[in-house]
């Protein structure tokens, strides 16, 4: 799991790189020599053959004005999704009850909303 983030992170900030070199209307040679590297460096960070780093990320995002966040905003998932995926999942197995079941499921999520601790 931790590798298939790390992937999707990587593959993600290639993209925007890609994507906001692209939005500038800059050659990968430009930027290169704006940061003092080399247009195949720049063309690697953006097909995933490496990264720049921290400090590099930072003059980027002042290359192509934009925030550090740019980079990473795929990679936060979209909570209001994530609650409406759930939703829709305990939906459908509620459905799925006879009579009983769902007051047991209705009467066992009453439980734990009167707790305060879930």
């Amino acid at each position: 799991m931790a590798d298939n983030n790390r992937r999707n992170t990587r593959e993600n900030i290639a993209s925007k790189l890609k994507e906001a070199r692209a939005a500038a209307g800059m050659t990968a040679r430009e930027v290169g020599d704006k940061i003092g590297k080399s247009d195949k460096t720049v063309h690697a960070w953006e097909n995933m053959h490496g990264q720049p780093d921290a400090d590099m990320l930072v003059k980027l995002c002042e290359i192509y004005d934009v925030g550090i966040q740019f980079f990473f905003e795929e990679d936060l998932p979209d909570p209001d999704q994530v609650h409406a995926d759930d939703e829709r999942r305990l939906l459908a197995y509620f459905r799925e009850l006879n009579e009983e079941g769902r007051e047991k499921a209705l009467a066992y999520l009453e439980d734990l909303r009167c707790t305060g601790k879930y």
